[in-house]
């Protein structure tokens, strides 16, 4: 497992809060990724969100293609 990251964050107007550098590097988080907010106990736990539609979008093509289904744009 990777150090703990430990950094002070300022909450900005409209509630704007900067992650660091080096946590958007270190769990790839770009501009637009969305994030889930956790409030436990006033403990705030802030987790990025996978996406689920590329995922099942991959999986259906995996099935598509194992199944021998051609594909309908290139048929």
């Amino acid at each position: 497992m990777d150090q703990p990251v430990s950094s002070t964050v300022q909450l900005r107007s409209r509630g704007v809060l900067t992650i660091p550098k080096a946590l958007r590097d270190r769990y790839n988080l770009n501009e637009g990724d969305a994030l889930h907010l956790a409030d436990v106990d006033g403990t705030f736990v802030l987790m990025p969100l996978q996406p689920v539609v590329p995922s099942l979008a991959q999986e259906i093509e995996r099935l598509r293609e194992e199944a021998g289904l051609t594909n309908f744009w290139n048929a």
